[in-house]
């Protein structure tokens, strides 16, 4: 069914004579706006503003539809949710003073035709009387002397923003009385009156105080709420709850309190809540838990996270027997009493984190539904792990960063369903061969990061679900060739990062399911011809950082075949050509860290398919012009960091689909920019740090622009573009220097740092309309002129139409730490900036320059305060802004 949405836009700004009118609904459907004149009654037509989100409206602030902020007293935004449910949200201008707000600026339409409406009132001050007299009625504010009481408005919400001052009385809430939900955000919120809601809120459930300053809740404040379910206190400043604080909350099911400056609970304050269910205790310096927590017989759910708590006892959880979900997280536990676990028969999932033990229950705990149960980043060294847990129904174990540095063989064999065991970044050194034999049914095994020296051959034996096996990081020297025999299920095999010298024969023959494996960081120099048999799934290889260096080995052939394989990463080892890989469906190759010294037409014939192939840290020197025939699919080329000193004129001409080609780290003294000139679907150029002298000139013979280039780096060269053209600009009505890079139209972003240019050309001002970052740092740029600071804001196109610049163009244009001595300004250039001139939406950063303040420093100084622009004869023009200054970012800049 198709949602329609209701949408009404007001912006408030001041009185004016009373007019007949309607009330503007507008009904935004299929891309069409219409006026609904439903609602009759007088209003004042200057107080309604409708606008579409332009940026003639709002420059840089486009929302979808509708413009979300503007600069008048009130605006108001309504969406209708359902046939008789409605959103209004009222967004303040900061600085609206309390005596403005009357029921005039909120009564944009009859909020009263709703059954249930939701209110946020976001930076507004305090009504002068109720907020129930903000949105009654023209007929229940006539009719009645006394404030009216609406239902129809249940959720109120109220975020007072960056007031400083705001106060809240029960006066302000008379009326609501069919409020179910009140949120109060404010820092400028000191103090909660004791009678806030008194006799006000039969009917409120949910109630969320957050980001005030208050330092205390009144003990009576809850109770004139005999019904409230959810109780929230949230970044405020309180520093201590008493136990009187939740008197006569007996219907509390939901409470949760986040406050950092919290440093105690009153040990009796959970006697009053007996029907608490879910408790959450976060951010605070709690230290030590009330004794009357214990008593919640109803508590299913309890959090703790990030205190400073020390201990649980059993007086804390002995009455507990409802309890489902148990978190305690992020806080500074020493010791924790494990008997309260054997009360916890509906228990179902455990969460331990960042504690400070130095034993765990010696003896079974019986857990007839716990599922999940996690002990993480435990600071103390556990020497031992005996088997504390019975559960027919665990499913997941995690026991990472816990400093157990032994486990007692049967440590799992009292929970024979268990799916996933993660035992990561322990220590320990062994595992007996039956650790695992009863649990038939686990789908992941996980033990990266621990001292695993040898894994028995009948480890796995009783695991033939095994899916995810993960070894990463241990100091395996060997494995049996039966140690995978049984787990014909495996998909992921990791066994990277450890330090193996070989593969023994068979070792993976049965795993034809297997799709994922990683046998990096080891010391594996060569591999068995037949070591990939049977890997029909295979579809991801990483034999990266070994020693491979046999180009002729024949391991690959048992995967020529292979449909599946699209990953293959071999970098990081010693070969000096590249090997025979044969594998047509290979879509990602990484080469990169060898040795390679040459690229031959041969190497990649039967990888046609690839679309990232990196070939960097090596040692190339020449390629082949047709290395890359047929490469139609290939997006990412990498060749940096090589010896290369030239690419060939058509060794790009095939890769039609390229985006990313990177060059940088070679000896390329010159590049030719018609080299990609065919490469239609570039997007980025690297071509830093090669010594470059040139990339061509604006007389090259290419075939046309390159169009699709949105990203060049040219740094770390010896560009100087000098040998650029002089024009004059008629589109633009400007005229100076163009450099090369004219070809690239669209560019979005140039870096050329670290290079020998002295100047700065009319192409990177005028001409890239889509540049945003032009990085010019550690140039040889000594003087700027006027021009140099002017840019375009109109472009006159050929047909004589004048198109203004886009508003959200912004570019920064960085000269930091050039030669820049001073400015060229001259009088009849600059001009007194009239009141709410804008600017360019350009920066000039010109940090750290050896600036020289000579008499012309006042007019530098005034630049910079912009207290006076730039201008230019033809500034102004045929009734047309042609051109606007740029803003001036001195930063530390200094004489």
């Amino acid at each position: 069914m198709t949602q329609r949405m209701f949408s009404l836009l007001f912006l408030i700004t001041y009185p004016s004579n009373v007019v007949s009118g309607s009330d503007y609904l507008s009904i935004v459907a299929g891309g069409r706006k219409y006026i609904n004149y439903a609602h009759s009654r007088s209003v004042s037509t200057e107080y309604l503003l409708y606008c579409r989100s332009e940026p003639g409206c709002v420059c840089n602030q486009e929302g979808d539809g509708y413009v979300l902020h503007c600069e008048k007293e009130v605006h108001a935004r309504m969406s209708l949710i359902a046939e008789k449910n409605g959103n209004l949200d009222l967004k303040c201008n900061a600085t609206l003073p309390s005596g403005k707000l009357r029921h005039d600026y909120y009564l944009t339409m009859s909020l009263g035709e709703f059954e249930e409406a939701r209110v946020q009132m976001t930076a507004c001050p305090e009504p002068p009387e109720s907020y129930a007299s903000l949105f009654a009625s023209s007929s229940l504010l006539s009719h009645s002397e006394q404030i009216p009481r609406i239902s129809f408005i249940k959720i109120l919400v109220i975020d007072c923003g960056l007031r400083e001052q705001f106060s809240i009385t029960k006066e302000h809430f008379e009326g609501l009385n069919g409020l179910q939900h009140l949120e109060l955000s404010c820092e400028g919120l000191r103090e909660l009156p004791d009678d806030l809601f008194k006799g006000k809120f039969p009917n409120l459930l949910h109630l969320n105080i957050s980001n005030t300053t208050i330092e205390s809740i009144p003990d009576s404040i809850l109770t004139s709420l005999p019904n409230l379910q959810q109780f929230i206190l949230y970044s405020n400043r309180i520093v201590e709850i008493r136990s009187g604080n939740f008197k006569d909350a007996a219907s509390l099911r939901f409470l949760l309190i986040n406050e950092p400056l919290l440093k105690s609970l009153g040990n009796d304050v959970f006697n009053h809540t007996p029907n608490l269910e879910i408790f959450s205790l976060q951010n605070t310096s709690v230290t030590v838990l009330p004794r009357s927590l214990g008593k919640l017989v109803n508590l299913s759910s309890i959090s703790l996270a990030a205190n400073k708590i020390e201990y649980i006892e059993k007086e804390h959880c002995v009455m507990w027997e409802k309890m489902s979900n148990l978190i305690m997280m992020d806080n500074e536990l020493k010791r924790v009493d494990f008997e309260c676990f054997f009360n916890f028969e509906n228990l179902s999932s455990v969460i331990i984190t960042r504690t400070s033990l130095s034993n765990l229950p010696d003896k079974p705990m019986k857990l007839n539904n716990l599922r999940k149960l996690v002990f993480s980043k435990n600071t103390l060294t556990i020497s031992r792990a005996s088997r504390f847990i019975t559960s027919e129904t665990l499913d997941e174990l995690v026991m990472d960063s816990s400093n157990i540095k032994s486990f007692d063989h049967d440590f799992l064999h009292s929970s024979p369903n268990l799916r996933v065991v993660i035992l990561n970044n322990n220590g320990f050194s062994f595992l007996h061969e039956d650790f695992f034999s009863v649990s038939r049914n686990l789908t992941v095994i996980s033990l990266k990061n621990n001292k695993l020296a040898a894994i028995s051959p009948n480890f796995f034996n009783n695991n033939p679900n095994l899916k995810i096996l993960l070894l990463t990081d241990n100091v395996i020297s060997d494995l049996s060739s039966s140690l995978l025999a049984n787990c014909s299920s495996l998909f992921h095999l990791c066994l990277g990062g450890n330090n193996l010298k070989e593969l023994p024969n068979k070792f993976l023959s049965n795993l034809d399911k297997l799709q994922v494996l990683n046998i990096s960081n080891n010391k594996i120099s060569k591999l068995e011809h037949d070591c990939f048999t049977g890997l029909s799934s295979l579809n991801t290889l990483d034999l990266s950082n070994n020693i491979l260096e046999d180009s002729k080995m024949t391991s690959f052939r048992e995967l020529e075949n292979s449909k599946a394989l699209y990953f293959l990463n071999l970098y990081g080892n010693s070969f000096s050509l590249i090997p025979s890989i044969h594998i047509t469906s290979l879509q990602y190759l990484n080469l990169s860290n060898n040795v390679l010294s040459i690229l031959e037409v041969t190497n990649f014939r039967h990888n046609s398919k690839l679309k990232i192939l990196d070939l960097s840290r090596n040692a190339l020197k020449t390629m082949s012009r047709s290395v890359f025939l047929g490469f139609g699919h290939l997006i990412t080329l990498d060749l940096s960091f090589n010896q290369l000193t030239e690419i060939p004129d058509s060794a790009l001409r095939y890769a039609q689909k390229l985006q990313k080609l990177l060059l940088s780290g070679n000896k390329i003294r010159k590049f030719n920019i018609c080299i990609i000139a065919n490469n239609r679907n570039l997007e980025e150029l690297d071509l830093s740090g090669n010594g470059l002298h040139s990339i061509g000139d604006y007389s090259s013979d290419c075939d046309s622009e390159i169009t699709s280039l949105k990203k060049l780096d040219l740094s770390n060269n010896e560009i100087t573009f000098t040998d650029s053209n002089w024009i004059f600009d008629k589109d633009r009505k400007t005229w100076g220097s163009i450099s090369p890079l004219i070809y690239f139209p669209n560019i979005e972003e140039i870096i050329l740092a670290n290079n020998s240019i002295s100047m700065i050309f009319m192409d990177w001002r005028n001409m890239l309309v889509n540049l945003r970052n032009l990085d010019l740092q550690y140039n040889k740029i000594k003087y700027l002129t006027h021009q140099d600071m002017l840019f375009p804001t109109t472009i006159l196109h050929t047909d004589g139409r004048r198109e203004p610049l886009k508003c959200s163009h912004s570019l920064q244009v960085d000269l930091r730490h050039n030669l820049i001595t001073g400015m060229e300004l001259p009088k009849n250039m600059l001009a007194k900036r009239r009141r709410g001139e804008s600017f360019a939406n350009v920066t000039m950063m010109m940090e750290d320059n050896p600036f020289n303040c000579g008499c012309g420093v006042i007019n530098v100084l005034r630049l910079f305060d912009g207290d006076v622009v730039l201008t230019s004869e033809l500034r102004r023009t045929e009734d047309v802004n042609w051109i606007s200054p740029a803003k001036i970012d001195p930063g530390n800049l200094s004489c």
